[in-house]
């Protein structure tokens, strides 16, 4: 039973496609039944809106995978995963529990085609990612395009990039309003003490 949990997606679609979506002696309707019996929560509402099931259960299917078949999103998240494990009390079960969810992590990336190489990019840029401020992360999110994950050399690029930028965003423009105001208010004092010159110099002219 699939519920939507991005995390679970990979074992989800392997096991439905081998006992569902490539058998060929079932019929589009008797598939498209199992996979609504198969997916709850969230993830069926992808399959609202597909009837009659005989000539929409391909459609179906493929709006379902467009939902949760992002190599980019499933990476990122079993990264995380890996990075999230809390700490244990030390009990055998506990010592099995931490071993499996490690495993289950490690074969999820190794099944997204990531080596070794790519899972230390991976927990290190989830690590990097899950520290940005929320107006960086969400910059970084709609920065990014397609499905391919990203690497550490793209964010630390686009990190340093924000930073210029921000450095830039702190720094008062040379002719910026306060300037401005500055600028206005010495030539009205300026003009002030020439009026006020100019006075002085006719009283003198007259009393002479």
């Amino acid at each position: 039973m699939f519920h939507g949990r991005i995390e679970t997606w990979l074992s989800f679609k392997d096991a439905y496609r081998t006992l569902i979506h490539e058998r060929s002696e079932l019929s589009k309707t008797e598939k498209f039944q199992y996979l609504q019996c198969a997916i709850t929560g969230t993830a069926k509402e992808a399959l609202e809106g597909f009837t009659p099931p005989e000539d929409n259960y391909d459609a179906a299917w493929e709006s379902l995978t467009k939902m949760y078949d992002d190599k980019r999103v499933l990476i990122l998240r079993h990264a995380s995963l890996l990075c999230n494990i809390g700490p244990i009390n030390g009990s055998s079960e506990e010592l099995r529990g931490l071993a499996n969810q490690v495993r289950a992590q490690l074969k999820s990336l190794e099944a997204l085609g990531r080596t070794s190489k790519d899972m230390l990019n991976d927990i290190v840029f989830s690590m990097m990612i899950s520290n940005l401020d929320k107006e960086t992360r969400k910059g970084w999110d709609l920065n990014i395009t397609g499905t391919e994950p990203p690497t550490i050399e793209e964010l630390m690029r686009f990190i340093t990039k924000a930073a210029k930028d921000r450095d830039m965003n702190e720094i008062v423009p040379a002719w910026g309003p306060e300037r401005e105001t500055d600028q206005r208010e010495a030539q009205h004092s300026g003009t002030i003490r020439r009026s006020s010159q100019e006075r002085k110099d006719m009283n003198s002219l007259f009393r002479d």
